[in-house]
């Protein structure tokens, strides 16, 4: 089923595959490309197939030929999302145990959002945090979240020595670059993020320690990350960077077709960003003094079904998180008022 259904649908499979990981494609994009391969689907012999039949073992095997890893995953992901409940609990367990797929279970179980359908507390860390908290309404699973992630429960609380453990800690364990990273920054208070970015400055790139300030929603260090551009190995990690955090809102500051130029590695657009990136900020700088933001959304408001629509699919998952690590303190309140 798998194959079959990969070999009559790559390309719009492969559409949806990059609509998920482009920084400048929207979540709404992402589901009207998902929206369609539905549409064709229904339309095809493949909807008289069982789309329940994704045969692990022949999962294996494709990821050994030469078809596309990413597209295979999405493919995959896709059919096993169009399950029934229980049906899609004893694929993603069955996924998630199986030594010949752990390189593509972790991605599938994000893609279909089923972390909170494993059965036994996932050992990769981001898994873990993901499915805790989609469960943190049992207290129970409240104590075991802070007990694995001592940092979410009173961060603004954390002394230095604490605050810097905990930032090594996750360096150490490989976790720089993951949402688990992402959400610290979040939570710690801007002046606490200070002091995680002067230490990081000693131990990490330049690069990576502005990229540390964007996760943690400060755009007013935006113009920093700019400056460097063009000198920089990895421009295209800290133009992602900037769209993620100023999300649509980059498009009044640089022109849309520029910002993907550059991405894409184009040094002339690259110049080109950089120029109208320090030109247009002051016209705007008033504008995002004091908020911090991801997507151009403002951590202390809420992020309603529209706006979620406009921000990359990347930052709706970061955003699903940051909600649930908010819902926490209401879930608290109702537990201590009981």
């Amino acid at each position: 089923m798998l194959s079959v259904f990969v070999n009559d649908f790559y390309s719009q499979i492969k559409k949806l595959n990059e609509a998920r990981l482009n920084p400048f494609f929207s979540y709404g994009y992402y589901a009207q490309c998902k929206k369609q391969l539905t549409e064709e689907c229904w339309l095809s012999v493949i909807n008289k197939s069982n789309t329940d039949d994704v045969d692990l073992h022949h999962l294996s095997v494709l990821l050994e030929s030469d078809v596309d890893k990413e597209i295979l995953v999405e493919g995959a992901a896709y059919l096993i999302g169009k399950m029934a409940a229980d049906r899609k609990a004893e694929y993603i367990n069955a996924l998630y145990f199986s030594k010949d797929l752990r390189s593509v279970s972790k991605d599938i179980i994000e893609i279909t959002g089923s972390h909170c359908l494993l059965r036994d507390l996932a050992t990769d860390k981001e898994l873990c945090l993901y499915q805790m908290l989609s469960l943190s309404s049992e207290e129970s699973i409240t104590l075991g979240l802070y007990e694995r992630f001592p940092w979410l429960e009173t961060p603004e609380l954390l002394s230095r020595d604490q605050l810097l453990a905990f930032f090594t800690d996750l360096v150490d364990e490989g976790l720089l670059e993951t949402r688990v990273m992402s959400l610290f920054l979040m939570v710690i208070t801007p002046s606490q993020l200070n002091i995680v970015c002067n230490f990081a400055s000693d131990i990490l790139s330049t690069d990576d320690t502005l990229c540390l300030l964007m996760r943690g929603g400060m755009v007013k260090h935006s113009p920093l990350l700019n400056s460097i551009l063009t000198q920089s190995d990895v421009s295209s990690k800290l133009i992602k960077e900037l769209r993620s955090i100023l999300g649509s809102d980059l498009d009044s500051i640089v022109p849309f077709d520029v910002q993907l130029s550059a991405w894409l590695g184009d040094q002339g657009s690259l110049e080109c960003f950089q120029q109208e990136f320090a030109l247009n900020w002051p016209k705007y700088e008033e504008k995002f003094a004091g908020f911090r933001l991801l997507g151009g959304l403002s951590f202390s408001g809420t992020i309603d079904v529209a706006n979620k629509q406009s921000i990359s699919v990347s930052n709706v998952l970061l955003v699903m998180l940051f909600e649930r690590y908010q819902s926490l303190f209401f879930t608290e309140k109702k537990l201590g008022a009981a």
